[in-house]
């Protein structure tokens, strides 16, 4: 798939470390290592907006630098 929109993310060393930290920082949300990953793809590239059909983790988790994400699609759809 080529698109200006979409991209493959190939994750680096750091964010492997990132992933292994969140797994670790959300108990009362255990995060599983798809998750993990997008939330450090989503840090690295300094993006707030996250496309996801489940929405029970990124609703909670804090990513750097800001305090939540925007998750799509929106709930109501």
């Amino acid at each position: 798939m080529r698109s200006p929109q979409f991209r493959i993310y190939h994750p680096m060393d750091d964010d492997f470390r990132r992933m292994a930290v969140l797994m670790r920082q959300y108990p009362d949300w255990p995060l599983g290592l798809a998750d993990a990953a997008v939330v450090a793809a989503a840090e690295r590239l300094k993006t707030v907006e996250v496309a996801t059909v489940d929405r029970r983790h990124f609703e909670h988790i804090k990513p750097v630098p800001v305090s939540y994400f925007g998750i799509y699609p929106e709930a109501d759809q």
